[in-house]
């Protein structure tokens, strides 16, 4: 009899036990807050894209794989099997009168590990509909894709901001999806499209800054609040592990990768000196942090912002 009670607790236990430690297999909520000032930002994940390391120009694979993995030591993987999971962010500004969304994120268009920013909108306390302007840095897919889903506008009380040359040289680029240059369109026939132009103001203390290079007109956007600066940057890089150790390496997907290079070198070495505040699309999720230059001048550090609640 002993033995049999015996066996049945070890049961039980082992059941609670094996209950109790279940792996959830889920991951924290894909969005972070902050405040610029009076506006609050709240950076928001769409995913992540896999980076082959063929994709950047000017240095080898090897050298890529190099400086990725002086950053993070853990990472497996080599040579034509090493992958760089390249976050994809998008970015909220809520200025307290209208609610700015900075790039939509790629919707249904790039895959099952992309495509979140809708939801993670909503799991951020926001719905589509309080979304009153949308503007983006370029028109590569990972960026307007989540405009629209099967033909209809995601957000259907935004007004989009587009600089003009860019938005001119998508809609007649015949490798441009049809469903983009569809959904586009339908913005600008309906007077939901304001073009924009180096230096142009969205509203009171957020304007546009042309950062050209990746794309034609590819722009960034300078926020100033109660005397704080935050610039998003768009794609200056893709993967700082590589192109901050070196800003001369470009990539496969910049428009003119010479002027791509000139632009990051340029903006690399002012927000560093002024301590400029950054949020990129393809820096490690949230995105927001600031640069520092290396001692002795040979490159750049990322120093990511400290997770704090906020007050």
């Amino acid at each position: 009899m002993k033995k049999i009670v015996l066996l049945l607790s070890i049961l039980f236990i082992s059941i609670l036990y094996a209950d109790t430690a279940k792996m959830q297999k889920t991951q924290v909520l894909g969005y972070y807050r902050f405040m610029a000032g009076n506006y609050e930002i709240t950076s928001i994940y769409d995913g992540y894209s896999n980076l082959a390391l063929d994709t950047y120009k000017g240095t080898d694979a090897a050298g890529a794989e190099a400086s990725i993995k002086k950053e993070y030591s853990h990472v497996s993987g080599s040579g034509k099997d090493f992958r760089l999971k390249i976050s994809v962010n998008t970015f909220l500004i809520n200025t307290g009168k209208d609610l700015i969304l900075i790039d939509t994120g790629s919707g249904n268009s790039a895959g099952p590990t992309m495509g979140a920013v809708r939801k993670n909108i909503e799991m951020s306390g926001y719905k589509p509909e309080d979304v009153t302007k949308i503007v983006f840095t370029h028109l590569h897919p990972d960026h307007v894709g989540g405009l629209a889903e099967g033909g209809k506008p995601v957000y259907p009380n935004a007004v989009i901001y587009v600089n003009e040359k860019e938005m001119e040289f998508w809609l007649n680029n015949p490798g441009f999806k049809q469903e983009f240059k569809d959904i586009l369109n339908s913005y600008k026939n309906n007077k939901k499209y304001k073009a924009l132009k180096d230096g142009t103001e969205i509203v009171t203390g957020i304007k546009g800054v042309l950062l050209p290079g990746h794309t034609i007109a590819h722009m960034g956007y300078e926020v100033n609040s109660g005397g704080q600066k935050l610039l998003i940057w768009g794609d200056i890089v893709h993967g700082y592990e590589v192109q901050f150790a070196n800003p001369d390496v470009t990539t496969a997907y910049d428009y003119d990768q010479n002027q791509a290079k000139e632009t990051r070198k340029a903006l690399m070495a002012k927000v560093s000196k002024d301590g400029t505040m950054i949020a990129g699309s393809h820096l490690p999720f949230p995105g927001i942090g600031h640069i520092e230059s290396n001692a002795g001048g040979a490159g750049y550090r990322w120093i990511p912002v400290q997770y704090i609640p906020l007050d």
